[in-house]
């Protein structure tokens, strides 16, 4: 199978309830009179599908599960979508971008396109209208435990062909589906790297920190990062992937985790950080430990002068400096 890479147009790693794609809507409107009413804030503009993210979960021997997926077309003009599932073998590392499989193949130990059954294949919107579209995952039996993924797609079809040049645009909207078949499933992380050198100038503000999944089901990591001082003060923190984000199983990806500063001023000296962390659902909580040299520039210029200038004090005060200045 052929991996090709394309970038989806989802806020799937939000678990929102909506994806939107097309131009977004200017925001809210306000009446500058206090007496005149509030107007609604303008719908989104474009294709939308509810729910962004489906998660489902079967149990051992069951055969199949369903669930609806809806899009709207808010639009001025009607449209006609084509569906389809494809698998995907990554998250990105960074962005949220999908690398999608090419083909429908039972082989991909994770994939779950060949499982889906999205019933009609196109669909006709006429303006401002919205469709739901029931699809059925069948054969979950057969599925190994763990995690399972695919994309459900609602790509737009090309018009039909005008004469003259043309520009046409790629628009596709999506539901990811996650589901987990029980069994053996494994949630688990492991961190590989963190962002941070051994010194720094000032406590740090923010700090990336490269997760993979060591198990066999799609997880979201947790946990929390905490920076201590001299006398095991603590002056930072920040929670891990408040989003929610998921990697996937043996795959590694970034998650920049923010740090709320509790004190302004500090000590120059060795500070600790730790990182701990577990896997969505997992109560066993890993600890990593990693030491900082927090250097305070000033200071250091300071000292350095200091030290400069006593060392040409001490080599003035020394018997062969001052032979050399009586013999000048």
């Amino acid at each position: 199978m052929t991996v090709h890479s394309m970038r989806l147009h989802t806020l799937g790693e939000k678990f929102r309830s909506v994806a939107i794609i097309g131009s977004t809507a200017a925001g809210l409107c306000f009446t500058a009179l206090l007496s005149s009413p509030v107007r609604a804030a303008a719908l989104p503009q474009g294709l939308i599908v509810s729910p962004a993210i489906e998660q489902l979960a079967v149990a051992s021997g069951q055969q199949q599960v369903t669930f609806s997926s809806t899009v709207t077309n808010n639009t001025a003009s009607a449209v006609t979508l084509s569906l389809s599932a494809q698998d995907f073998s990554s998250l990105g590392v960074r962005s949220g971008s999908l690398n999608f499989v090419s083909g429908r193949s039972p082989d991909n130990s994770h994939g779950l396109a060949a499982w889906m059954d999205v019933g009609a294949i196109h669909l006709m919107l006429a303006p401002g209208s919205s469709q739901t579209v029931p699809i059925t995952v069948a054969h979950t039996d057969r599925l190994a435990p763990g995690g399972h993924y695919a994309a459900l797609l609602f790509k737009v079809a090309a018009p039909a062909g005008a004469p003259g040049n043309r520009i046409t645009a790629n628009e596709v909207v999506s539901t990811l589906v996650f589901l987990t078949a029980s069994g053996h499933e494994v949630n688990a992380v492991h961190l590989e790297s963190i962002g941070q050198r051994p010194w720094a100038t000032q406590i740090p503000s923010s700090v990336d920190i490269v997760f993979k999944n060591t198990g066999n089901t799609q997880t979201a990591p947790r946990g929390l990062v905490t920076v201590f001082g001299p006398a095991h003060r603590e002056v930072a923190r920040g929670a891990i992937n408040t989003d929610s984000g998921l990697v996937l199983p043996g795959t590694s990806r970034v998650f920049s985790v923010p740090l709320r500063l509790e004190r302004f001023f500090s000590l120059p000296g060795p500070y600790t950080m730790l990182v701990s962390y577990h896997a969505d659902g997992v109560d066993n909580v890993t600890v990593y430990k990693k030491t900082i040299l927090l250097v305070k520039v000033p200071l250091l210029i300071g000292l350095s002068v200091l030290l400069l200038a006593g060392v040409v004090w001490l080599i003035r005060r020394t018997e062969p400096f001052k032979k050399y200045i009586l013999n000048r």
